[in-house]
């Protein structure tokens, strides 16, 4: 089963079972393959392609949502995606709250995407997880194994609510054979030395740095607003060191909330973070001294072992 794939089956269960999914170029053929293309075919009304106008069909999405309509709200980028923000953020969460009432039957997921290097430069690959976190009201993922893309548009489905995820391209080509562990956060590799988490597509990343280390305790996390604090607790409370790595920047990041939620319950470690440098995106020859690698993190596991 491979993750890219078996998104696609997902969403279209959904779209059969009366979903609406909303979009820009959603029938381009060179999306997703063309998939939603040859899809359009046969549900026709499922599937909304909006021209290059992220405020307008945004708020299109957010009324339909507002009248009962189970909507998926995609985002081929992050970075315009700040175009829809009154539509998202002004609207469609106060009106969840303040019309609570009215609105109880408000469901909508917005599904946006990574799409890192390949030379796309500042303005296509930006990732804003920390800044998703900071509105009340939203269920915040980023999911790994597609069994959690599953779970949050299920949930999408069946409870309603608002919910977001955060989606990364390079995981599209992971294969899984269906006994890989998943869930909100899990622990996917057990060790005493350190605590590693991690999240996406970085998570690879710090799989294939620590390999067979034994001494190496690997957290993944898939929902990252609310946060499983408690797991990630225990764990530092028997290795007493900590290393987040996130794929984007650490200030006011996951790294930041993980560790005022570990001195809130009164845990101490040695911490460090590893994300991005404070700068925008490069392209062409410097894009490799700027994402993540295994090079970094194991430079950074060596680091907290020497403490």
């Amino acid at each position: 089963m491979r993750d890219g794939d078996a998104i696609l089956d997902l969403v279209t269960r959904y779209l059969r079972s009366g979903c609406v999914i909303v979009g820009n170029g959603l029938t381009n053929p060179y999306k997703f393959g063309g998939y939603f293309m040859r899809l359009a075919e046969k549900l026709p009304d499922a599937i909304v392609d909006a021209p290059i106008s992220e405020a307008g069909y945004s708020g299109m999405a957010v009324g339909m949502a507002l009248a009962g309509v189970r909507t998926i709200l995609y985002f081929e980028r992050m970075n315009f995606m700040r175009y829809a923000y009154d539509a998202l953020f002004n609207e469609l969460l106060k009106a969840g709250m303040i019309a609570s009432e009215r609105c109880s039957d408000l469901g909508i997921l917005i599904w946006t995407q990574v799409n890192r290097g390949k030379g796309l430069g500042a303005q296509h690959v930006d990732c804003f997880y920390s800044e998703f976190m900071q509105h009340p009201g939203i269920e915040l993922w980023s999911p790994w194994h597609p069994r959690e893309f599953e779970i949050v548009l299920d949930w999408m489905y069946k409870y309603g609510g608002i919910r977001m995820i955060i989606d990364d391209r390079d995981l599209y080509g992971n294969e899984y054979d269906g006994s890989e562990p998943f869930g909100a956060a899990v622990i996917a590799k057990s060790g005493d030395e350190i605590t590693l988490v991690s999240f996406s597509a970085a998570f690879d990343i710090c799989m294939r740095a620590v390999g067979e280390d034994d001494g190496v305790e690997v957290i993944r996390l898939s929902r990252l607003k609310p946060l499983d604090i408690d797991l990630i607790a225990e764990s530092v409370k028997k290795t007493g060191k900590l290393l987040v790595v996130e794929p984007s920047w650490v200030t006011c990041g996951i790294g930041s909330e993980i560790a005022a939620g570990l001195l809130e319950r009164g845990i101490g470690c040695r911490m460090r973070r590893l994300g991005l440098p404070e700068c925008s995106a490069p392209a062409g020859e410097l894009e490799s001294a700027y994402w993540l690698s295994e090079d970094k993190v194991i430079r950074e596991v060596e680091g907290r072992r020497d403490e």
